[in-house]
């Protein structure tokens, strides 16, 4: 959406008078739908509740999508969560999605979700055909007599494979239209960002060839004798950029082990490399600033620890840890996530890029149960179940009736998780970031989703209790969203019966000043802001360019807020800041 023609609601004259609410350190939660500190949680789906067992599910930012089988009935069901509401999308047999793959997993494979969209393959009766949803819509994107299957989407565009006389050809939808981009065998395929990566093979040569589509060109990053080690080939950053491997035997006595990477789809460059029969390479993660992270195990060397997680850029390699075994590592934006002891279940380390590092918490995690995206760590306790959730430097911990969490995924600052009841039913559940608002009764953290009336272009923030705050300007809008794709239309009558209660303020923690002034502020939990006094202080929790990180409160709405007490030192600053 053109950000010129949005409009957000002006509150000059409109006096917020905010009463403060609680703080502490470490939230703990019982599943439900219910709001704990900066979190709202929501129990989605009980196996055996209801048609049948959750069977697997997909995160993105304000969509859950997941699917349940009922095996009496032979059925399965796609279901979406949008925040608010669950809705079904779908239901097909369970032999529609019965087609084996080398390169996408059954169930899987053949669903998607990004950027408010969901895709996925069902049967209409010859064939199986390309559905998407969005806007509220179900739409039947594609009618053929051969199967379109795999359904991939980011931003938008829409991939997907065409088996045509056991050929797979990679088609793709978007604003250039519905064309094929691989008309040759394709193997593997994922989006970055715009970006659409893929594999295949040319049979008339015999070759192995990387592509990217950015659009309406498609580039050559990779052919000739390469192979791929594993799946899925790629690993993307999601911000256009992606990495592969490939093994190239006409290098040296033994071979070379490649890691190449293209962080704008253009172009590629080899980023690492190890002798094939000295070294074994595990990708760990691929950064968005195109840097690597990569486990490498001197299998010529009989010491203990002689697995290294190397951090890398193609110009320069540094060491993370030396182990005795691999360490599954995983990045946030600023950011690196391991295990303790990469072995067994242990505490997670955390390791910024400004060189501080320190455990999330103490608490020991199951091995390897652990994801991060964006600014959150997601891990599941070893100890009594649970989940830990790590934001801002604070941990929130949401039990869940001392059962093991079994998965995880986060994505968008929204995360889902399964575990099993104490009827031995897996559960679903999801915590998504509870955003801050307020108004004359005081300050309180809501979840909610974007909408707009028809024909208007002012954007709320709606909640599910039926009423809706206001954006007072950009800073405050862009502090919670990095996009309008999950905002929904509605009609003004129904906006009309949506009371205006509050504005959205800005996130806990976040630095703000006047133009008329050179006081800097940290919002606090309560809503209110604290004239931070000390710029040491800043510099301690902030880092050294602290400055480029304030935002500038118009006059006009630096009425909206209520000031509280000064932060002199790390101490007061922690009083306010932190969220019981």
């Amino acid at each position: 959406m053109n950000l010129r023609k949005i409009i957000f609601t002006a509150v000059v004259g409109l006096v917020l008078v905010m009463s403060p609410i609680a703080v502490s350190a470490q939230t703990t939660v019982n599943s439900g739908s219910a709001t704990y500190g900066s979190w709202v949680v929501h129990d989605l789906a009980v196996s055996g509740s209801t048609l049948g067992k959750v069977e697997s599910y997909k995160v993105d930012r304000d969509l859950v999508v997941w699917t349940e089988i009922n095996e009496y009935l032979g059925r399965r069901y796609l279901r979406v969560w949008n925040g608010a509401t669950v809705e079904q999308l779908a239901a097909m047999s369970i032999s529609d999605w019965g087609q084996r793959s080398d390169f996408y997993d059954t169930v899987t494979g053949q669903y998607d979700v990004s950027d408010g969209v969901v895709v996925w393959s069902q049967r209409d009766g010859r064939d199986l055909d390309i559905l998407v949803y969005r806007n509220n819509l179900i739409e039947q994107l594609t009618h053929n007599d051969y199967d379109d299957e795999h359904p991939i989407t980011s931003n938008g565009r829409i991939a997907w494979t065409a088996r045509m006389n056991q050929v797979y050809k990679l088609m793709v939808s978007d604003v250039f239209g519905l064309r094929s981009v691989a008309e040759y065998h394709v193997m593997n395929y994922a989006f970055s960002g715009d970006n659409l990566f893929w594999l295949n093979i040319d049979r008339r040569f015999n070759q192995f060839r990387v592509f990217c589509s950015t659009g309406n060109q498609t580039n050559i990053l990779s052919e000739g004798e390469v192979r791929p080690l594993k799946y899925n080939y790629f690993l993307v950053n999601d911000v256009g950029g992606a990495a592969w491997e490939v093994l190239r035997s006409d290098l040296g006595n033994f071979g070379m082990q490649l890691v190449y990477s293209s962080t704008d789809g253009y172009s590629s460059r080899e980023i690492f490399r190890r002798q094939r029969w000295f070294y074994d390479l595990t990708v760990a993660d691929y950064r968005e600033d195109g840097t690597l992270l990569v486990n490498a195990h001197d299998v010529q060397t009989k010491n203990l620890d002689n697995t290294s997680l190397i951090h890398t850029s193609g110009s320069w390699e540094a060491t993370v840890v030396t182990k005795s075994v691999a360490s599954r590592a995983q990045s946030t934006i600023n950011a690196i996530v391991r295990h303790q002891t990469p072995d067994t279940s242990s505490p997670l380390i955390v390791r910024y890029d400004d060189g501080f590092q320190d455990f999330i918490s103490l608490e020991r995690v199951r091995h390897n149960l652990f994801v991060a995206d964006g600014d959150v760590i997601a891990a599941a306790k070893n100890e009594n179940g649970g989940l830990l959730l790590y934001k801002d430097r604070q941990v929130t911990v949401i039990l869940t009736g001392g059962r093991d969490v079994k998965s995880i995924v986060t994505r968008g600052g929204t995360t889902a998780w399964t575990y099993e009841n104490v009827n031995g039913m897996l559960k679903l559940s999801v915590a998504t970031p509870a955003i801050l608002v307020g108004n004359a009764a005081g300050a309180k953290f809501v979840t909610g989703h974007l909408v707009k009336a028809d024909g208007s272009q002012s954007v709320y923030l709606a909640t599910p209790a039926g009423d809706r705050y206001v954006f007072p300007a950009e800073g405050q809008f862009y502090s919670w969203y990095d996009s309008f794709d999950s905002l929904e239309t509605i009609s003004a009558n129904e906006l009309a019966a949506m009371p205006l209660t509050g504005a959205v303020l800005y996130p806990v923690r976040t630095l703000v000043k006047t133009p008329s002034s050179p006081k800097v502020y940290t919002v606090g939990s309560d809503g209110q802001l604290h004239w931070v006094t000390d710029g040491l202080v800043l510099t301690t929790l902030y880092g050294q360019n602290w400055n480029r990180q304030v935002h500038d409160l118009p006059e006009s709405f630096i009425t909206a807020y209520r000031f509280g007490g000064a932060v002199s030192d790390s101490t007061g600053y922690y009083s306010v800041a932190l969220i019981r």
